[in-house]
Protein backbone atom coordinates (compact mmCIF):
# COMPACT_ATOMS: atom_id res chain seq x y z
CA UNK A 1 0.00 0.00 0.00
CA UNK A 2 1.40 3.21 -0.96
CA UNK A 3 1.90 6.66 0.85
CA UNK A 4 -1.76 7.94 -0.52
CA UNK A 5 -3.44 5.27 0.14
CA UNK A 6 -2.26 4.64 3.79
CA UNK A 7 -2.78 8.66 4.32
CA UNK A 8 -6.20 8.24 3.74
CA UNK A 9 -6.95 6.38 6.57
CA UNK A 10 -5.72 9.05 8.84
CA UNK A 11 -6.76 12.12 7.30
CA UNK A 12 -8.87 13.67 4.27
CA UNK A 13 -6.25 13.65 1.23
CA UNK A 14 -6.58 15.74 -1.81
CA UNK A 15 -5.18 14.49 -4.84
CA UNK A 16 -2.29 16.14 -6.02
CA UNK A 17 -2.74 19.65 -8.55
CA UNK A 18 -0.59 22.20 -9.79
CA UNK A 19 -0.68 25.56 -7.46
CA UNK A 20 0.84 28.94 -8.21
CA UNK A 21 1.10 32.07 -5.63
CA UNK A 22 1.30 36.23 -5.71
CA UNK A 23 5.11 35.17 -6.58
CA UNK A 24 4.17 34.07 -9.64
CA UNK A 25 5.99 30.51 -8.68
CA UNK A 26 4.45 27.79 -9.38
CA UNK A 27 4.71 24.13 -7.79
CA UNK A 28 3.62 20.67 -8.57
CA UNK A 29 1.98 19.08 -5.25
CA UNK A 30 2.03 15.41 -4.73
CA UNK A 31 -1.28 16.13 -2.69
CA UNK A 32 -2.54 18.14 0.28
CA UNK A 33 -3.05 16.28 3.66
CA UNK A 34 -5.81 17.90 5.96
CA UNK A 35 -5.03 16.83 9.54
CA UNK A 36 -7.08 17.64 12.66
CA UNK A 37 -5.31 16.61 15.77
CA UNK A 38 -1.83 16.11 17.03
CA UNK A 39 -2.22 12.62 16.99
CA UNK A 40 -2.40 12.42 12.52
CA UNK A 41 0.17 15.29 12.35
CA UNK A 42 2.41 12.49 14.01
CA UNK A 43 0.89 9.34 12.36
CA UNK A 44 1.37 11.01 8.74
CA UNK A 45 5.29 12.15 9.76
CA UNK A 46 5.85 8.17 10.52
CA UNK A 47 4.28 7.35 7.16
CA UNK A 48 6.13 9.94 5.15
CA UNK A 49 9.32 8.55 7.10
CA UNK A 50 8.61 5.11 5.87
CA UNK A 51 7.63 6.01 2.34
CA UNK A 52 10.70 8.58 2.28
CA UNK A 53 7.52 11.23 1.14
CA UNK A 54 8.29 15.33 1.71
CA UNK A 55 6.29 17.19 3.74
CA UNK A 56 5.62 20.92 3.39
CA UNK A 57 3.43 22.27 6.27
CA UNK A 58 1.65 25.49 6.28
CA UNK A 59 -0.69 26.93 9.01
CA UNK A 60 -3.43 28.53 6.85
CA UNK A 61 -1.74 29.25 3.71
CA UNK A 62 -1.90 32.98 3.86
CA UNK A 63 1.57 33.97 4.14
CA UNK A 64 1.22 36.49 0.73
CA UNK A 65 3.82 38.25 -1.02
CA UNK A 66 6.35 35.14 0.89
CA UNK A 67 4.78 32.17 -0.92
CA UNK A 68 1.97 31.52 0.75
CA UNK A 69 1.39 27.52 1.03
CA UNK A 70 3.88 26.68 -1.75
CA UNK A 71 6.72 24.62 -0.54
CA UNK A 72 10.17 26.00 -1.48
CA UNK A 73 11.25 22.72 -3.34
CA UNK A 74 8.93 20.39 -5.74
CA UNK A 75 7.86 17.36 -5.16
CA UNK A 76 6.54 17.79 -1.91
CA UNK A 77 3.26 16.56 -0.13
CA UNK A 78 1.58 19.75 1.64
CA UNK A 79 0.25 19.69 5.31
CA UNK A 80 -2.80 22.04 5.38
CA UNK A 81 -2.75 22.60 9.46
CA UNK A 82 -6.34 24.88 9.11
CA UNK A 83 -8.55 22.46 10.44
CA UNK A 84 -6.90 22.81 14.02
CA UNK A 85 -8.76 25.62 15.35
CA UNK A 86 -8.58 25.41 19.23
CA UNK A 87 -8.73 28.12 21.37
CA UNK A 88 -8.29 28.53 25.17
CA UNK A 89 -8.06 31.57 27.07
CA UNK A 90 -7.18 31.78 30.78
CA UNK A 91 -9.00 35.51 32.18
CA UNK A 92 -6.93 36.08 34.89
CA UNK A 93 -3.55 35.88 32.76
CA UNK A 94 -4.53 36.60 29.10
CA UNK A 95 -2.11 33.33 28.12
CA UNK A 96 -4.05 31.61 25.29
CA UNK A 97 -3.22 28.57 24.29
CA UNK A 98 -3.70 28.08 20.61
CA UNK A 99 -3.11 25.42 17.38
CA UNK A 100 -2.43 26.41 13.99
CA UNK A 101 -5.51 27.09 12.37
CA UNK A 102 -6.41 30.36 14.49
CA UNK A 103 -6.65 33.24 12.91
CA UNK A 104 -6.72 36.95 14.03
CA UNK A 105 -10.94 37.22 13.45
CA UNK A 106 -10.99 33.76 15.04
CA UNK A 107 -8.85 34.73 18.55
CA UNK A 108 -10.77 38.60 18.11
CA UNK A 109 -14.33 36.80 18.13
CA UNK A 110 -13.30 34.38 20.84
CA UNK A 111 -12.28 36.92 23.67
CA UNK A 112 -15.49 38.89 22.71
CA UNK A 113 -17.49 36.31 22.56
CA UNK A 114 -16.48 35.81 26.17
CA UNK A 115 -15.75 39.40 27.13
CA UNK A 116 -12.31 38.88 27.60
CA UNK A 117 -10.19 42.73 27.91
CA UNK A 118 -7.16 40.90 26.09
CA UNK A 119 -6.02 42.50 22.44
CA UNK A 120 -5.65 39.84 19.80
CA UNK A 121 -2.39 40.19 18.12
CA UNK A 122 -3.45 42.03 14.39
CA UNK A 123 -1.16 42.58 11.57
CA UNK A 124 -2.36 44.05 7.94
CA UNK A 125 -2.63 40.40 6.52
CA UNK A 126 -6.02 40.81 7.54
CA UNK A 127 -8.52 38.74 9.51
CA UNK A 128 -7.94 35.36 7.96
CA UNK A 129 -4.43 34.73 8.54
CA UNK A 130 -2.89 32.56 11.34
CA UNK A 131 -1.59 33.86 14.66
CA UNK A 132 1.11 31.18 15.09
CA UNK A 133 1.85 30.89 11.21
CA UNK A 134 2.60 34.84 11.54
CA UNK A 135 4.45 34.34 15.43
CA UNK A 136 6.53 31.60 13.70
CA UNK A 137 7.89 33.92 10.24
CA UNK A 138 8.95 36.23 13.22
CA UNK A 139 5.67 38.87 11.99
CA UNK A 140 5.56 41.82 14.41
CA UNK A 141 2.36 44.26 14.64
CA UNK A 142 1.81 48.13 16.95
CA UNK A 143 -0.74 45.98 19.19
CA UNK A 144 1.18 45.15 22.21
CA UNK A 145 2.85 42.84 22.13
CA UNK A 146 4.63 44.33 19.03
CA UNK A 147 7.10 41.05 18.46
CA UNK A 148 4.97 37.94 18.20
CA UNK A 149 7.28 35.36 18.40
CA UNK A 150 8.33 36.80 21.68
CA UNK A 151 5.02 36.48 22.53
CA UNK A 152 5.28 32.64 22.01
CA UNK A 153 5.66 29.83 24.63
CA UNK A 154 5.43 26.30 25.67
CA UNK A 155 5.67 25.09 21.55
CA UNK A 156 4.26 21.44 21.49
CA UNK A 157 5.56 20.26 17.81
CA UNK A 158 5.98 17.32 16.03
CA UNK A 159 9.42 16.56 15.19
CA UNK A 160 10.85 15.50 11.58
CA UNK A 161 12.01 12.02 13.23
CA UNK A 162 8.04 11.71 14.07
CA UNK A 163 8.91 12.23 18.37
CA UNK A 164 7.10 14.52 19.97
CA UNK A 165 8.88 18.05 20.77
CA UNK A 166 7.46 19.36 24.42
CA UNK A 167 8.96 22.03 26.62
CA UNK A 168 11.51 20.77 29.63
CA UNK A 169 9.25 22.40 32.10
CA UNK A 170 5.69 21.03 30.84
CA UNK A 171 7.54 17.29 30.47
CA UNK A 172 7.88 17.71 34.27
CA UNK A 173 4.19 18.02 34.93
CA UNK A 174 4.74 22.42 35.52
CA UNK A 175 2.88 23.79 32.56
CA UNK A 176 1.59 26.69 34.40
CA UNK A 177 5.22 28.05 34.71
CA UNK A 178 6.16 26.60 30.84
CA UNK A 179 3.42 28.79 29.65
CA UNK A 180 4.26 31.61 31.78
CA UNK A 181 8.15 31.46 31.31
CA UNK A 182 9.01 31.81 28.03
CA UNK A 183 12.62 30.68 28.34
CA UNK A 184 12.31 27.33 30.43
CA UNK A 185 14.47 25.70 32.07
CA UNK A 186 17.92 24.93 30.23
CA UNK A 187 18.89 26.03 26.76
CA UNK A 188 16.48 27.61 24.76
CA UNK A 189 15.56 25.32 21.81
CA UNK A 190 12.18 26.72 20.96
CA UNK A 191 13.95 29.45 18.63
CA UNK A 192 15.03 26.31 16.34
CA UNK A 193 10.98 26.10 15.27
CA UNK A 194 10.89 30.17 14.61
CA UNK A 195 11.78 30.11 10.24
CA UNK A 196 12.84 26.78 11.10
CA UNK A 197 12.05 23.28 9.51
CA UNK A 198 12.94 20.34 12.39
CA UNK A 199 9.36 19.82 13.30
CA UNK A 200 5.43 20.84 12.90
CA UNK A 201 4.23 22.87 15.70
CA UNK A 202 0.75 21.97 16.82
CA UNK A 203 0.08 24.35 19.14
CA UNK A 204 1.61 27.14 21.51
CA UNK A 205 1.17 29.39 24.08
CA UNK A 206 0.57 33.70 23.08
CA UNK A 207 0.75 36.15 25.74
CA UNK A 208 -1.71 38.57 25.19
CA UNK A 209 -2.16 41.98 26.47
CA UNK A 210 -5.12 43.85 28.32
CA UNK A 211 -7.11 46.27 26.83
CA UNK A 212 -5.54 50.03 28.28
CA UNK A 213 -8.11 52.39 30.37
CA UNK A 214 -6.35 55.45 27.71
CA UNK A 215 -5.84 54.22 24.06
CA UNK A 216 -5.42 55.88 20.73
CA UNK A 217 -3.07 56.83 17.95
CA UNK A 218 -1.44 60.22 16.86
CA UNK A 219 -0.83 61.20 13.39
CA UNK A 220 1.25 63.70 11.62
CA UNK A 221 1.71 64.92 8.10
CA UNK A 222 5.40 65.16 7.15
CA UNK A 223 6.56 67.06 4.22
CA UNK A 224 9.93 65.10 2.82
CA UNK A 225 12.23 67.85 3.44
CA UNK A 226 11.48 67.08 7.24
CA UNK A 227 11.40 63.41 7.29
CA UNK A 228 15.10 63.15 9.09
CA UNK A 229 13.44 65.25 11.84
CA UNK A 230 10.77 62.49 12.11
CA UNK A 231 12.88 59.81 12.43
CA UNK A 232 14.64 61.47 15.11
CA UNK A 233 11.15 62.46 16.73
CA UNK A 234 10.05 58.79 16.56
CA UNK A 235 13.33 57.51 18.08
CA UNK A 236 12.83 59.55 20.99
CA UNK A 237 9.61 58.63 21.32
CA UNK A 238 10.34 55.16 21.73
CA UNK A 239 13.26 56.03 24.21
CA UNK A 240 11.77 58.50 26.28
CA UNK A 241 7.98 56.79 26.08
CA UNK A 242 8.76 53.35 26.45
CA UNK A 243 5.48 51.37 27.35
CA UNK A 244 3.20 53.94 26.50
CA UNK A 245 4.43 54.31 22.88
CA UNK A 246 4.18 50.80 21.39
CA UNK A 247 5.51 50.95 17.73
CA UNK A 248 5.43 53.76 14.99
CA UNK A 249 4.79 53.98 11.15
CA UNK A 250 5.62 55.96 8.63
CA UNK A 251 4.61 55.49 5.68
CA UNK A 252 5.22 57.40 2.34
CA UNK A 253 2.72 59.37 -0.03
CA UNK A 254 2.53 56.52 -2.63
CA UNK A 255 1.94 53.72 0.14
CA UNK A 256 -1.20 56.31 1.95
CA UNK A 257 -2.91 56.64 -1.41
CA UNK A 258 -2.44 53.07 -2.61
CA UNK A 259 -4.59 51.94 0.55
CA UNK A 260 -7.14 54.89 0.40
CA UNK A 261 -7.25 55.35 -3.41
CA UNK A 262 -7.30 59.01 -2.57
CA UNK A 263 -4.64 61.37 -4.74
CA UNK A 264 -3.23 63.68 -2.14
CA UNK A 265 -2.47 67.35 -3.41
CA UNK A 266 0.76 67.64 -0.66
CA UNK A 267 3.03 64.88 -1.41
CA UNK A 268 3.43 63.92 2.21
CA UNK A 269 4.35 61.27 4.39
CA UNK A 270 1.93 59.96 7.27
CA UNK A 271 3.73 59.48 10.80
CA UNK A 272 1.31 57.23 12.88
CA UNK A 273 1.73 55.88 16.07
CA UNK A 274 0.04 54.04 18.83
CA UNK A 275 -0.11 55.17 22.49
CA UNK A 276 -1.57 53.23 25.78
CA UNK A 277 -1.76 53.69 29.07
CA UNK A 278 -3.41 54.40 32.59
CA UNK A 279 -5.70 57.48 33.32
CA UNK A 280 -3.96 60.45 32.03
CA UNK A 281 -1.90 59.18 29.14
CA UNK A 282 -3.20 61.17 26.62
CA UNK A 283 -2.22 64.51 28.42
CA UNK A 284 0.77 62.85 29.65
CA UNK A 285 1.31 62.56 25.66
CA UNK A 286 0.54 66.20 24.78
CA UNK A 287 2.37 67.60 27.28
CA UNK A 288 5.56 65.84 25.43
CA UNK A 289 4.56 66.73 22.22
CA UNK A 290 4.49 70.27 22.85
CA UNK A 291 8.48 70.12 24.09
CA UNK A 292 9.18 68.52 20.95
CA UNK A 293 9.50 70.79 17.25
CA UNK A 294 6.78 68.32 15.89
CA UNK A 295 3.19 68.33 17.07
CA UNK A 296 0.89 65.36 16.29
CA UNK A 297 -2.90 65.55 16.72
CA UNK A 298 -3.52 62.69 20.01
CA UNK A 299 -6.87 61.04 18.71
CA UNK A 300 -8.52 58.37 21.34
CA UNK A 301 -9.66 54.87 20.00
CA UNK A 302 -13.37 55.88 20.62
CA UNK A 303 -13.15 58.08 17.78
CA UNK A 304 -12.84 55.40 15.39
CA UNK A 305 -16.24 53.97 16.37
CA UNK A 306 -17.32 56.92 14.14
CA UNK A 307 -15.95 55.83 10.72
CA UNK A 308 -18.78 53.59 9.31
CA UNK A 309 -21.26 56.13 10.37
CA UNK A 310 -19.98 58.72 8.86
CA UNK A 311 -17.81 57.25 5.84
CA UNK A 312 -20.48 58.75 3.49
CA UNK A 313 -19.26 62.09 4.46
CA UNK A 314 -16.08 61.65 4.86
CA UNK A 315 -15.23 60.19 1.37
CA UNK A 316 -16.52 63.70 -0.04
CA UNK A 317 -13.95 65.79 1.76
CA UNK A 318 -10.38 66.41 -0.01
CA UNK A 319 -8.96 64.17 2.58
CA UNK A 320 -11.58 62.02 3.18
CA UNK A 321 -10.76 59.26 2.29
CA UNK A 322 -7.45 59.39 3.25
CA UNK A 323 -8.80 60.24 7.03
CA UNK A 324 -11.37 57.13 6.90
CA UNK A 325 -8.65 54.57 6.13
CA UNK A 326 -6.39 56.14 9.19
CA UNK A 327 -9.77 55.36 11.37
CA UNK A 328 -10.09 52.21 9.81
CA UNK A 329 -6.16 51.15 10.33
CA UNK A 330 -6.88 52.88 13.97
CA UNK A 331 -8.95 49.54 14.48
CA UNK A 332 -6.10 47.06 13.98
CA UNK A 333 -3.76 48.77 16.43
CA UNK A 334 -6.86 48.00 18.95
CA UNK A 335 -6.34 44.61 17.82
CA UNK A 336 -9.79 44.34 15.78
CA UNK A 337 -8.74 43.03 12.39
CA UNK A 338 -9.79 44.12 9.29
CA UNK A 339 -9.13 44.53 5.45
CA UNK A 340 -7.61 47.80 5.46
CA UNK A 341 -4.83 47.23 3.65
CA UNK A 342 -6.34 45.13 0.97
CA UNK A 343 -6.61 48.54 -1.86
CA UNK A 344 -3.03 48.35 -1.60
CA UNK A 345 -2.72 44.64 -3.47
CA UNK A 346 -5.41 45.50 -5.96
CA UNK A 347 -3.02 48.01 -8.32
CA UNK A 348 -5.06 45.69 -11.37
CA UNK A 349 -8.09 44.54 -10.36
CA UNK A 350 -11.35 45.89 -8.83
CA UNK A 351 -11.21 45.41 -5.05
CA UNK A 352 -14.73 43.99 -3.78
CA UNK A 353 -14.71 45.35 0.35
CA UNK A 354 -17.86 42.74 0.53
CA UNK A 355 -15.81 39.69 -0.21
CA UNK A 356 -12.90 38.56 2.37
CA UNK A 357 -9.61 39.66 0.95
CA UNK A 358 -7.56 36.80 -0.98
CA UNK A 359 -5.08 37.18 -2.74
CA UNK A 360 -4.98 33.92 -4.14
CA UNK A 361 -8.18 33.38 -5.28
CA UNK A 362 -7.66 37.09 -7.14
CA UNK A 363 -4.42 36.24 -9.22
CA UNK A 364 -2.99 39.19 -7.70
CA UNK A 365 0.84 39.77 -7.65
CA UNK A 366 2.70 40.59 -4.85
CA UNK A 367 6.45 40.19 -3.65
CA UNK A 368 7.53 42.16 -0.13
CA UNK A 369 10.72 42.56 0.96
CA UNK A 370 11.17 43.82 4.57
CA UNK A 371 14.72 44.41 5.39
CA UNK A 372 16.06 45.66 8.18
CA UNK A 373 17.54 49.00 8.54
CA UNK A 374 20.54 50.16 11.56
CA UNK A 375 18.87 53.34 13.62
CA UNK A 376 20.36 56.21 11.16
CA UNK A 377 18.14 58.58 9.92
CA UNK A 378 20.28 59.87 7.34
CA UNK A 379 21.29 56.13 5.88
CA UNK A 380 17.20 55.18 6.13
CA UNK A 381 16.28 57.64 3.96
CA UNK A 382 19.35 57.34 1.75
CA UNK A 383 18.07 53.69 1.34
CA UNK A 384 13.91 54.92 0.56
CA UNK A 385 15.14 57.11 -2.05
CA UNK A 386 17.05 54.24 -3.63
CA UNK A 387 14.47 52.04 -3.41
CA UNK A 388 11.63 53.95 -4.64
CA UNK A 389 14.03 54.86 -7.65
CA UNK A 390 14.56 51.15 -8.40
CA UNK A 391 10.42 50.23 -7.97
CA UNK A 392 9.97 53.56 -10.45
CA UNK A 393 12.62 52.03 -12.98
CA UNK A 394 10.10 49.13 -12.97
CA UNK A 395 7.21 50.82 -13.11
CA UNK A 396 5.83 49.69 -9.79
CA UNK A 397 4.65 51.65 -7.58
CA UNK A 398 7.21 53.23 -4.86
CA UNK A 399 4.96 52.21 -1.75
CA UNK A 400 7.01 52.14 1.49
CA UNK A 401 6.71 51.83 5.22
CA UNK A 402 9.38 52.36 7.83
CA UNK A 403 7.86 50.69 11.17
CA UNK A 404 9.90 51.46 14.17
CA UNK A 405 8.92 49.46 17.46
CA UNK A 406 12.48 49.81 19.14
CA UNK A 407 14.77 53.03 19.17
CA UNK A 408 17.61 50.42 17.89
CA UNK A 409 16.42 49.59 14.02
CA UNK A 410 13.73 50.34 11.74
CA UNK A 411 11.97 47.50 9.96
CA UNK A 412 10.82 48.99 5.71
CA UNK A 413 8.24 47.05 4.07
CA UNK A 414 8.10 47.09 0.68
CA UNK A 415 5.29 46.11 -1.71
CA UNK A 416 5.89 44.68 -5.16
CA UNK A 417 2.51 44.92 -6.55
CA UNK A 418 2.70 43.58 -10.32
CA UNK A 419 0.32 42.07 -12.78
CA UNK A 420 1.33 37.88 -12.82
CA UNK A 421 0.26 37.53 -16.33
CA UNK A 422 2.90 40.07 -17.95
CA UNK A 423 5.20 41.37 -15.09
CA UNK A 424 6.55 38.41 -12.95
CA UNK A 425 10.01 38.28 -14.49
CA UNK A 426 10.23 41.87 -13.77
CA UNK A 427 9.03 42.15 -10.42
CA UNK A 428 11.67 39.00 -9.63
CA UNK A 429 14.54 41.30 -11.30
CA UNK A 430 13.14 44.13 -8.96
CA UNK A 431 13.26 42.75 -6.14
CA UNK A 432 16.87 42.00 -6.57
CA UNK A 433 17.90 44.77 -7.26
CA UNK A 434 16.29 46.12 -4.18
CA UNK A 435 18.14 43.70 -2.43
CA UNK A 436 21.25 44.02 -3.72
CA UNK A 437 21.51 47.75 -3.02
CA UNK A 438 20.43 46.78 0.69
CA UNK A 439 23.22 44.57 0.61
CA UNK A 440 25.54 46.93 -0.70
CA UNK A 441 24.57 48.94 2.70
CA UNK A 442 24.90 46.08 5.33
CA UNK A 443 20.70 45.82 5.63
CA UNK A 444 18.73 42.75 4.78
CA UNK A 445 15.04 41.44 4.74
CA UNK A 446 14.46 39.81 8.46
CA UNK A 447 12.13 37.09 5.95
CA UNK A 448 12.58 36.10 2.90
CA UNK A 449 10.21 34.71 -0.58
CA UNK A 450 10.38 30.96 -1.45
CA UNK A 451 12.18 32.28 -4.40
CA UNK A 452 14.37 33.99 -2.44
CA UNK A 453 15.65 31.63 -0.12
CA UNK A 454 18.44 30.41 -2.27
CA UNK A 455 20.63 33.55 -2.14
CA UNK A 456 20.84 32.57 1.84
CA UNK A 457 22.76 29.37 0.86
CA UNK A 458 24.43 31.63 -2.09
CA UNK A 459 25.54 34.20 0.32
CA UNK A 460 26.83 31.42 2.85
CA UNK A 461 24.68 32.72 5.17
CA UNK A 462 23.44 29.46 7.09
CA UNK A 463 21.41 30.10 10.10
CA UNK A 464 24.21 28.77 12.74
CA UNK A 465 27.20 26.40 12.96
CA UNK A 466 24.90 24.74 15.22
CA UNK A 467 21.54 24.46 12.85
CA UNK A 468 23.06 22.12 10.32
CA UNK A 469 24.15 19.40 12.28
CA UNK A 470 20.60 19.54 14.63
CA UNK A 471 18.86 19.01 11.08
CA UNK A 472 20.75 16.24 10.17
CA UNK A 473 20.55 14.79 13.53
CA UNK A 474 16.44 14.85 13.86
CA UNK A 475 15.57 14.88 9.58
CA UNK A 476 19.29 13.27 7.88
CA UNK A 477 16.35 12.21 4.60
CA UNK A 478 15.59 16.30 5.03
CA UNK A 479 11.89 15.33 4.49
CA UNK A 480 10.11 17.90 6.18
CA UNK A 481 10.20 21.53 4.74
CA UNK A 482 13.34 21.31 2.42
CA UNK A 483 15.20 24.85 1.02
CA UNK A 484 13.49 26.62 3.76
CA UNK A 485 15.18 29.78 5.44
CA UNK A 486 18.75 26.99 4.91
Amino acid sequence: MGFKAEARGICRVQDGVKKDCTLAQSRELLGTLYPKNEGQIQRLVQLALKHKEKLYPFSTGKNWGYGSGLPVLPASWVVDLSGMQKIKVDAATGLATLEPGVTQRMLHQFLHKQDLPYLCPTTGGGPHVSILGNALERGFGLTPYTDHFYALSNLRAVLANGELYTSALSRRGFECIAKSHKWGIGPYMEGAFAQGNLGIVTRACVRLRKRSVERGAFVLKVSPQRMEQALQFSQHCLHDLEGVVTGINLMNPARTQGMSRAQAKKQQWTLLGRYAGVSGTRCLLRRYFKSCRLTPYVIPYSWTQCVEKYRPWLEKMPWGKEMAMLLKGFAILEGVPNDVAAPLVYQYQQYNPKLPMDVERDQLGLMWCAPLMPWDAKLILKLTHKVETILMRYRFSPMITLTALQPTEVCATIPIVFDKRTHAETAAACYEDILNVLMQHKCFPYRMPISQMSLLQDAGTRHCPLYHPLKQAIDPEDLLAGGRYE
